[in-house]
């Protein structure tokens, strides 16, 4: 009877873990749980060993100066689950990533969603001196824009996982996310076309911004000629030539996971802190 005694107080310290709400139910990319504390998410993400990175956030490094300025580079974990290996130049250290940011409700202390950005590696360009050095920099460049077939094949995956989605929308009103130095600024555009995918789950929402349509181009043997960036941007009349196997590309895709008000009522996200 003691041991049965015990079992009991085990099942139910498990089971009132979330406020009630079963784990795998709040579990989504890379098998983070959304909800709980700042801190907590972070020793989350930890724990899991979800590898991490620094990047420089621009492709141009001009001198050993540049190398000591913090806002040139940007760190986050990220996931490998669309790092498909046939988009992949390693020649050109060209990968492709998703860049892991969790987000607290404003006003507390608590995690309520998680940002996934969508973006391909590029090596940078050293100019001058650095690039006798080119070697000993391990940094690589990160640019929010990955090609259509990337897009293409994450959303295969999402409606295998999840079902076809609850709703399919195009808008010239689009918010987004952007690199700023070292941190991530939060965007509005309402003038060029992006379509948004969402998914609604029992307990929080999926939504798939699969970006803009800058004219970028993806060559398979070339990489990236970068519509997001001035320096490498198809600012020209030069569009993609199918039969050189180019691929359009897409600027700023993301997904986003946010709780939902039925979750974050359970789990008293609203509260300053938990």
């Amino acid at each position: 009877m003691k041991t049965h005694y015990y079992f009991i107080i085990l099942i139910t310290f498990f089971t009132s873990c979330n406020h009630g709400i079963p784990k795998e139910k709040l579990t989504v990319i890379e098998n983070i749980t959304l909800g709980g504390s700042e801190s907590s998410i972070n020793k989350q993400i930890d724990s899991l060993q979800i590898p991490q990175k620094r990047f420089f956030n621009r492709i141009i490094v001009e001198n050993f100066n540049d190398l000591s300025n913090s806002n040139i580079y940007y760190s986050s974990h990220f996931t490998n689950l669309f790092n498909f290996n046939q988009f992949n130049i390693p020649k050109l250290s060209i990968e492709h990533l998703g860049r892991l940011t969790p987000v607290t409700l404003e006003g507390t202390e608590n995690n309520f969603a998680l940002i996934v950005l969508l973006c391909h590696t590029d090596e940078p360009w050293l100019w001058g001196d650095l690039e006798k050095f080119k070697n000993s920099i391990n940094e690589k460049y990160v640019r929010l824009e990955v090609n259509d077939l990337v897009i293409e094949k994450i959303k295969e995956m999402y409606i295998a996982k999840y079902g076809e989605p609850k709703s399919v929308n195009t808008s010239s009103l689009n918010t987004f996310f952007m690199i700023n130095g070292n941190s991530l600024s939060e965007e509005k555009n309402n003038s060029d076309l992006g379509v948004t995918i969402k998914w609604e789950l029992e307990y929080y929402n999926i939504t798939f911004f699969t970006g803009f349509d800058l004219n970028g181009i993806y060559n398979p043997e070339k990489g990236y000629s970068e519509s997001t960036n001035g320096y490498r941007a198809n600012i020209g009349d030069r569009r993609v030539d199918p039969s050189a196997n180019e691929l359009h590309c897409s600027a700023y895709a993301y997904i986003y996971y946010q709780l939902n008000e039925k979750a974050m009522k359970e789990l008293k996200t609203r509260n300053t802190k938990l």
